[in-house]
């Protein structure tokens, strides 16, 4: 986590700058995000846990300038210890032919909820396993970018992001040498529509790894929506075909929304990943070449929800599935319940009685 004293600085000097934002005529917003939950979990035939947990988002948002946006926000993660964060702070500035971009800030290159192969700046092909959440992919990173514009559906974007910095090591020893230029990163990708299909390609080089990251991410409409994308990691000093044919990853995905007079919808999709060069034959490692994810989400329109969703991992047969029901009972206040259930043998990917294999969850959430 960030060094506690850094993060109090860095709200107050970017609390100096929003509110007298304010003053001048600018809007700015405050950012509260909480959720309280307690989990009931099996760890195994015998044992019983018990966990509350709460996490948090605490920020500013300015919006008053129809060209300029900024955000600060920390998030926290609270249990019998705290893990806090820097979860955004960033502005973004719109100038007649370019948008600019600088800071800690959201950037979602490619396709797909769950699985998206085109997340290559980040390389989480693989959505978080928080599935309470809405947002299962909700990334970012220090950077700075330059988005031109060229016409409704084409644009270019360039980005640039600085090597990492630990921050604790530094205030331990200010003396220290400076992190290498080599360890940066940049890329670029277009996208542009043809033939009523939005095609993406692009390219990182991510000096952390060495390793060259281009893509390819399409998507469309047949009735439901579809997309698909695939990436390969060409490292920098040895781009030995047989080697990058093992980083190939190909996501796709299929999405439907039905949506009723009553004023309720009822969401559809699937997703999957492939790895080639994963295995495709049960084993111990796990690392299987083929992973779906289901999820089924009825909102009523009246303010409850329930949810299915789910990862499948066909070579084994085993399954995570997670039902779900929220409930919004006031404006911005909602209860939580969520069950989690491993289904498969031990030796699979998720099966009882692995370790966890299922679990109660019980919360409440609050935003403003």
């Amino acid at each position: 986590s960030e060094p506690p004293a850094l993060i109090l600085v860095c709200f107050l000097f970017m609390t100096g700058l929003f509110f007298p934002a304010a003053h001048a005529g600018a809007e700015t917003v405050p950012v509260i995000d909480l959720r309280l939950a307690s989990a009931i979990t099996l760890l195994n035939e015998t044992d019983v846990s018990l966990a509350a947990v709460g996490t948090g988002i605490l920020g500013f948002s300015a919006r008053g300038n129809k060209n300029v946006k900024a955000e600060f926000s920390l998030e926290a993660v609270a249990g019998d210890t705290a893990f806090i964060n820097v979860r955004r702070a960033y502005v973004k500035a719109r100038f007649p032919f370019l948008r600019l971009t600088a800071g800690k800030a959201p950037m979602s290159w490619g396709d797909g909820t769950a699985y998206n192969a085109g997340d290559v700046m980040f390389r989480d092909y693989e959505a978080s396993s928080d599935f309470m959440s809405e947002t299962l992919r909700d990334n970012a990173m220090w950077l700075a970018s330059a988005y031109i514009p060229f016409g409704p559906f084409s644009f270019f974007e360039a980005v640039f992001f600085p090597p990492p910095l630990n921050l604790s090591e530094l205030f331990a020893n200010p003396a220290a040498p400076p992190v290498s230029l080599s360890k940066a990163g940049a890329g670029g990708r277009f996208y542009f529509k043809a033939g009523g299909i939005k095609i993406e390609p692009g390219y990182v080089y991510d000096g952390r790894g060495m390793v060259h990251l281009p893509y390819l991410s399409l998507q469309g409409n047949l009735g439901a929506d579809w997309n698909i994308s695939a990436s390969v990691a060409v490292p920098y000093r040895d781009a030995n075909p047989d080697n990058v044919y093992e980083t190939l990853d190909i996501s796709w995905g299929l999405f439907y929304l039905l949506s009723f007079r009553s004023g309720g919808s009822l969401s559809m999709r699937l997703e999957g990943i492939i790895r080639p060069s994963a295995a495709w034959t049960e084993d111990e490692s796990g690392d299987y070449g083929l992973l779906l994810y289901p999820e089924l989400i009825w909102a009523s329109g009246s303010g409850v929800s329930l949810m299915l969703r789910s990862v499948i991992s066909p070579v084994d047969l085993s399954a995570l599935i997670m039902p779900g029901v929220t409930w919004n009972v006031f404006q911005g206040f909602s209860l939580l319940g969520f069950v989690s259930i491993q289904a498969g043998e031990e030796k699979d990917l998720y099966g009882y009685p692995k370790a966890g294999w299922l679990t109660f969850t019980a919360g409440i959430q609050y935003r403003y």
